[in-house]
């Protein structure tokens, strides 16, 4: 805004403010102004920020609290403008009158207005000088709050983290003076998931949950009693506000290891209940589960000791305790909730308590706590008497229930769930039930619950009475059992239409689920075409996903009699009909397994048509997989389940294929939700049966599909041909991706998983001419130089597996020395490599001078990484020879035991490759399992967890010949220091200056601004000068950088051999405009000998720069002086090509 222009109120402007300013002089006009200044808007406030610095000028030191007040709303207001902040740190700077004390709070505040994270990175640590200003009462506590605001709203996410991390760290009695920072300011930023995925990249997620599980605990301790209730409700109250479901979780952690006071009542109840009800909007449900249980134990570990706050207890573990009773008995187990279930301030009657309390059971776990409480309080158990009286009186309430929503709830889930524990016989109450529902005119309510009980109790019958009750049922429900319900059989009271729909629509499933479990002859004796027929047809007009579900039980049972096959394939197009109808409903998930389990019965997969019908639904719904995960988990089930029974034809080759190396890359999103399923799992037990973990889903996935790939694979030498076939053509359109050379980009990571399966595969592959295809096909991707290390010895392995078979294919291997020299010197390392493996896999040690002989030459190469990883080959295999044998190795003694160079890059590779876990460890055979390929490979080549699979997993799920586990603990326990860097794929959470120490940046004053550094202002002795010398660089690149560092640093005259060099894009893409500023001249190779000397007879010193075995680092360098006014000369000489 300029100066001049108008408030939104058009009364004020900069310049009216700076006239007020003027006009004053004595200290009670002074008084009056600033408390005019607190008068104003943010907006008109903002105004006076230009004539606030001349105010605190002439500022008394009795009046500078309230200027500082007026700043200090400036600075925290989220509203307030960049110009506008900075005029307020010149306001406080005036007024502070260049303290010490205040340095680093103005390098800090400064700092943090700039959006470049290099600049503020530096000067990070002064956080801790100024909250240790703060805890020495040097400094208000407010000030760190300005510091953390700033932070918070700074547009680097790491820096936002670092504030969070720093915010958590800051001494409870001081976050307990301003609770508005922890729960608008805190909780507020914590209500997303990005915080989360940082910490999980910079691998503090658990620690930072602990901190603020201190953070809580340590405000508890400072408060007093009578605070402790109030700050127990605003938590409660923030939690409640929160939306992101991975917040809301990680915050419930956090409160659940809290152990805070009993300072909550029954008039608390209602805000856990409004925090219970925003839980339930989190989709995933173990841990919508989780999060309720976590709040509502912290709220238990408050609640007051009180047979009325007992009494409550169970409408907030009903939450919960309906879908996952076992959390209910966990609850129940736990000390504190123990302790407050033992709470009886004056002796009760529970029987009493019970038939007194008037209770809705479908929402409360008043009887389960009840029982619970009478156990605690060690009360008799149950006669039996009583127990038959119960029996009596659960069979009278069945006999004469009007069947409502309630009546409904007691008998299906207290009645029977009672007389299940007594282990009474059931089959009086199927008699009645059988009688009751043939009676004409019963209303609807009630003959659903009565075929509901029916349906319930049936398994628990012996096989006599489940005969006869099949017997009754099939009178009861006549010829027609398949046709839907007619409304003119409905008997019911004036209802709803829509409820009278629902209760038809249940009484139909439950009737189907009977005709299923009786095997009714009038049903399955029938012509099973005219069966599947009826299915069919009654398919189209299912009233609902679970009717549906029974009639593709029922058309499951019989399919395999089907004569025709247009009967077969209307069936299946039925099917996936249905299944598409529930596609955004609860019920997609189970529809598909259904759906996929009938089509891929043994007389479904042995038609052409059917099978091509099928196989066209599959790669649709691999597509869908992408976005919704258990999809593909649920075909790789149906498929192994399928493939265990009935074989596959090759025709699945290609599915096959994309199930064992399925998986998108994770979102944010889904790190953060796998990082809180970790963390819930690892309290309770884990049955692998949770389809909303992602990581487990995709991994277990995976796991199916190369169960799927190596069973069919064995059995069918076709269908292990089509799959590697098809396997190769994937992988070389792969590797056409522009993304392939990238870490972790889509393109690695099917490569990664495709290699992965070709090593497993590969031994069941035949065909002469597909094994030729294999062989060439790895030589070709192990030379590309954008291969991966996790692709790369993967593609080793495999030839190394095929030279184990056959003499011929071990000399074609051996003799691939010479390609690899051809297609790239550098590929030769992985020939050796190779070679290693080979040795090996061998079983007398008489072969190994056959290697040492093939490796011995590359000892001596050019080509440093050929030539540490051949000193670092022979190194191993010296140390495999027999004793005796050592003497005829005396040259090759002298060579692995040469330590001539005691330091340097060289000595550093050749100790990493020979303790490496793949170099210097692996075994081609012996380490030939699951765990090595798809776990200990990836993870130690750079590879994250989500691209591996769990251990866990293949122990449970490994359902092929192929060793789950690697036993050898030497090879588990070995690093990864050559092979675990990926290329092309930074870091992403950077190093974050946190530490003790304070920046080491040169400041002058207050002013922080980043300055170019102008070599031509530096002070410089008139007898010094440096000039390099580099005309034997022939690369553009390497000239325009070391333009750049010449620029930087000062250099006199740079020399090149040709001004050709300097117009190249190459030159100028790293030169940054340098080469305008920087000296430079021109002197051809030819040339260069006379010019040295012309230069020497000058007085220059010629100095060489080449990285040999015994250079000097440049810096430790000592360089010569002249004693006379001659110029003294750093000149390095780039000779070799290496600078």
């Amino acid at each position: 805004m300029e100066d001049g222009s108008e408030s939104a109120e058009g009364k004020y402007s900069r310049s009216y403010f700076v006239e007020l300013v003027d006009q004053v002089h004595k200290e009670e006009d002074i008084a009056d102004l600033i408390t005019f200044y607190g008068t104003l808007s943010s907006d008109q406030l903002e105004l006076t920020l230009p004539s606030l610095c001349l105010l605190a000028e002439k500022c008394p030191e009795s009046l500078e609290k309230r200027m500082m007040d007026l700043v200090f709303s400036t600075l925290i207001d989220a509203n307030s403008s960049r110009s506008a902040r900075k005029a307020a740190i010149s306001c406080l700077q005036t007024l502070t009158r260049g303290e010490s004390l205040w340095c680093n709070f103005f390098t800090l505040a400064q700092c943090l207005e700039e959006p470049q994270f290099h600049i503020l990175n530096p000067v990070l640590p002064r956080l801790d000088l100024v909250l240790q200003s703060i805890y020495s009462n040097l400094l208000a506590f407010k000030w760190a709050k300005v510091l953390f605001i700033r932070a918070l709203a700074h547009s680097n996410g790491w820096i936002r983290l670092w504030a969070l991390e720093k915010l958590l760290a800051v001494k409870p009695i001081f976050m307990a003076s301003d609770e508005d920072l922890l729960f608008s300011v805190l909780l507020k930023h914590l209500d997303s998931n990005d915080p989360f995925w940082r910490l999980l990249e910079r691998q503090k997620l658990k620690s930072f949950v602990k901190a603020l599980t201190d953070l809580f605990e340590g405000i508890f301790l400072v408060l007093d009693d009578a605070s402790r209730g109030d700050f127990m409700r605003k938590t409660i109250r923030s939690a409640s506000e929160i939306s992101s479901p991975s917040s809301l979780f990680f915050i419930s952690e956090a409160l659940k290891a809290v152990n805070p006071s009993r300072c909550l009542s029954l008039e608390d109840f209602p805000s856990l209940i409004a925090l219970a009800r925003k839980t339930r909007h989190i989709q995933h449900t173990t841990m919508r589960l989780s999060t309720m249980f976590n709040y509502v134990l912290f709220f238990s570990k408050a609640l007051e000791s009180s047979c009325e706050a007992v009494n409550e207890l169970g409408i907030l573990t009903a939450f919960f305790s309906r879908e996952d009773p076992c959390l209910l008995n966990s609850f129940i187990d736990m000390k504190t909730s123990q302790d407050m279930l033992r709470t009886v301030v004056e002796p009760v009657d529970m029987v009493e308590l019970a038939l007194h309390s008037h209770r809705n059971l479908q929402k409360d776990d008043f009887a389960v706590l009840l029982w619970t409480r009478a156990r605690l309080s060690e009360l008799t158990s149950l006669d039996h008497d009583l127990a038959q009286l119960i029996h009596g009186y659960v069979l009278l309430r069945c006999a004469v229930t009007a069947a409502s929503e309630t009546e409904c709830y007691v008998i299906l889930t207290v009645y029977m769930g009672l007389l299940k524990r007594l282990k009474y016989s059931f089959k009086p109450i199927a008699d009645l039930a059988l009688t009751l529902i043939s009676e004409k005119g019963i209303p609807l309510t009630r003959e659903t619950l009565l075929v509901r009980v029916l349906d319930d109790i049936y398994e628990t019958l012996t096989s006599n009475e489940k005969d006869d009750v099949a017997q009754k049922f099939a009178r009861y429900i006549g010829g027609n059992a398949l046709s839907p319900l007619q409304r003119t059989m409905i008997m019911t009271d004036s209802s709803d239409c829509k409820d009278v729909n629902k209760l038809a629509s249940a009484l139909q499933q439950y009737r189907l689920s009977l005709v299923l479990k009786c095997r009714l002859p009038t049903v399955f004796q029938k012509n099973a075409d005219d069966v599947v027929k009826e299915c069919i047809d009654c398919l189209e007009c299912a009233s609902a996903y679970p009717v549906a579900e029974c009639y593709l039980d029922i058309a499951g049972l019989v399919i395999e009699k089907v004569s025709y096959p247009q009967t077969l394939l209307a069936m299946l197009a039925a099917a996936f009909n249905a299944m598409n109808e529930e596609r955004k409903s609860q019920y997609f998930l189970p529809a598909l397994r259904r759906t996929l389990s009938l089509c891929l019965k043994k007389f479904a997969v042995a038609h052409s048509d059917a099978t091509q019908f099928v196989l066209e639904k599959c790669s649709e719904l691999l597509q869908l997989a992408h976005l919704n995960t258990p999809v593909a988990l649920l075909i790789s089930q149906c498929l192994l389940d399928a493939c265990r029974l009935n074989p596959l034809c090759e025709d699945w080759a290609n599915i096959v294929f994309d199930v064992a190396v399925f998986g998108p890359i994770p979102k944010k999103e889904q790190k953060v939700l796998n990082a809180a399923y970790d963390m819930i799992y690892e309290q309770r037990v884990n049955e692998f049966n949770d389809i909303h973990r992602p990581f487990e889903v995709v991994q277990r996935t995976r796991l199916n599909g190369i169960c799927i790939a190596l069973r069919l694979c064995k059995d069918d030498a076709k269908f292990a041909k089509h799959l590697v076939q098809h396997l190769i053509t994937e992988i070389n359109s792969l590797n056409k991706s522009s993304s392939r050379s990238f870490g972790l980009s889509l393109a690695h990571r099917q490569n990664t998983r495709a290699v992965a399966l070709l090593l497993l595969i590969a031994d069941f592959v035949q065909d002469e001419d597909v094994i030729d295809v294999v062989f060439s096909e790895c030589v070709d991707w192990i030379v590309d130089p954008c291969q991966q290390f996790s692709i790369k010895l993967l593609l080793e392995w495999v030839l190394v597996r095929l030279a184990l078979r056959s003499p011929q294919l071990k000399q074609r291997v051996i003799d691939l020395e010479k390609l690899f020299v051809v297609k790239r010197i550098g590929s030769v390392t992985s020939w050796i490599n190779i070679m290693v493996l080979m040795s090996r896999s061998e079983e007398q040690e008489e072969s190994l001078p056959i290697y040492i002989e093939m490796v011995l030459p590359w000892a001596t190469a050019q080509n440093f990484a050929v030539r540490c990883t051949a000193i670092a080959a022979l190194r191993l295999l010296y140390n495999r020879l027999p004793h005796e044998k050592l003497s005829e190795w005396k040259l090759l003694r002298k060579v692995v035991e040469f330590d001539g160079e005691p330091s340097g890059n060289s000595k550093r590779i050749i100790e990493n490759l020979l303790a490496d876990f793949y170099f210097a460890h692996l075994h081609p055979t012996q380490h030939f399992d699951m765990q090595t390929i798809l776990v200990e490979i990836p993870a130690k080549t750079g590879m994250p967890f989500e691209e591996t699979i769990a251990v866990e997993l293949l122990k449970k799920f490994n359902l092929s010949e192929v060793s789950s586990i690697n036993g050898d603990s030497r090879f588990l326990s070995a690093q990864s220091l050559v092979y675990s860097a990926l290329s092309k794929s930074s870091r992403c959470a950077p190093d974050m200056n946190d530490g003790p120490d304070v920046d080491s940046m040169q400041l002058e004053g207050s002013s922080l601004v980043q300055r170019k550094l102008i070599t031509k202002e530096r002070n410089v002795q008139e007898d010094c000068s440096i000039i390099v010398v580099a005309s034997l660089v022939d690369k553009p690149n390497n000239l325009g950088g070391l333009c750049r560092t010449c620029e930087i640093f000062g250099v006199d005259e740079l020399v090149i051999a040709d001004p050709i060099f300097v117009s190249d894009v190459g030159f100028k893409a790293l030169s940054l405009s340098s080469e305008k500023k920087q000296k430079i001249d021109y002197v051809r190779p030819e040339r260069l000998l006379s010019y040295l000397e012309e230069m020497r007879s000058k007085g220059y010193t010629v100095i060489a720069a080449e990285q040999t075995t015994d250079s000097i680092f440049l810096h430790k360098f000592n360089f010569p002086k002249k004693v006379r006014k001659f110029l003294e000369t750093n000149f390095p000489l780039q000779r070799g090509g290496v600078w």
